[in-house]
């Protein structure tokens, strides 16, 4: 059995976030992205 509180707290919208895969052609990956430039 959950307390009030935290049913509140899990309604809130923050907790609703989803999570996406990377998408380099967005930007949207954390460290070596295939369109990382190459070093020299």
């Amino acid at each position: 059995m959950k307390s009030k509180r935290f049913e509140v707290l899990g309604e809130r919208p923050v907790n609703k976030d989803g999570f996406i895969k990377e998408w380099p052609e967005k930007g949207l990956i954390a460290m070596d992205s295939p369109l990382d430039p190459k070093p020299s």
